[in-house]
C-alpha cells in the first residue's frame, strides 16, 4: 500500500457545499477544480457532535473521530497539569 506524502485539508467555514459546484466556471485549471477533479471532497456530511465550535470541528474533521474520543472539547481550555488556560482558536 502506498500512502501519499502530503495531504492537505481544507476547511471553508459556513460555506454551503454547493457553491463549489455553482460557482465552477469562475475557478482556475490548477485551484479548486484540480482540487475537485483530482482530490477527495465530501459535500454535504453531516457529523453528529455538539458543541459546534471551531477546533472540536476542525479536529473532528481531520481525525475522523467524535470530541469524546479526540479530546478537543472547545476553543480553550485549562490544562490540568500546569493550570495554564490553553487558547487553540481565537476566532480572528
Amino acid at each position: 500500500m502506498q500512502f501519499p506524502k502530503l495531504v492537505v485539508g481544507i476547511v471553508v467555514d459556513q460555506m454551503r457545499w454547493d457553491y463549489l459546484y455553482r460557482y465552477d466556471d469562475l475557478y482556475g485549471n490548477d485551484g479548486f477544480k484540480r482540487l475537485l477533479n483530482e482530490g477527495f471532497s465530501c459535500e454535504n456530511t453531516f457529523i453528529n457532535y455538539i458543541p459546534s465550535y471551531t477546533a472540536v470541528g476542525h479536529s473532528t474533521i481531520f481525525t475522523g473521530s467524535v470530541p469524546a474520543i479526540h479530546g478537543i472539547v472547545g476553543n480553550d481550555w485549562i490544562d490540568q497539569a500546569t493550570g495554564k488556560q490553553l487558547v487553540l482558536y481565537t476566532g480572528r
